[in-house]
């Protein structure tokens, strides 16, 4: 799944900013605050756990690709969190439109020229 992050300012301002440089307004926090936002896919029918990551945006924009584990099926209950560790009222919950997982077929990436086969017997 594919997740695109974005601050929502409409300043036409065009800077790159590095990871250290976009910090958190926290005056009580001893150092700089980098925001870290978690991206967070449950079920809700079966209350499970099905990916999560945390990230940094370093720019207005970031897209993160977030591996997901489901079974075979129809999964029409998941949702979204973002949350973030440093803005109060920043937290999102989308909810993700049905998906239909199929059982994929096996390529044949894995496997090698059998030069790794003799060797074992050789040995």
């Amino acid at each position: 799944m594919r997740v695109t992050l974005s601050s929502g300012d409409d300043d036409d301002e065009e800077e790159e900013e590095t990871p250290t440089e976009v910090v958190a307004v926290a005056p009580f926090y001893p150092l700089k605050k980098i925001p870290n936002w978690w991206l967070v896919v449950g079920d809700t029918k079966t209350k499970q756990l099905i990916g999560i990551r945390r990230v940094t945006v370093p720019k207005k924009t970031l897209t993160v690709e977030l591996k997901l584990s489901l079974p075979v099926g129809t999964h029409e209950s998941l949702r979204l969190y973002v949350i973030c560790d440093s803005y109060m009222g920043a937290d999102q919950d989308l909810e993700l439109p049905s998906i239909e997982v199929v059982q994929g077929e096996e390529s044949d990436d894995d496997s090698d020229d059998g030069d790794g086969d003799e060797e074992m017997q050789d040995a």
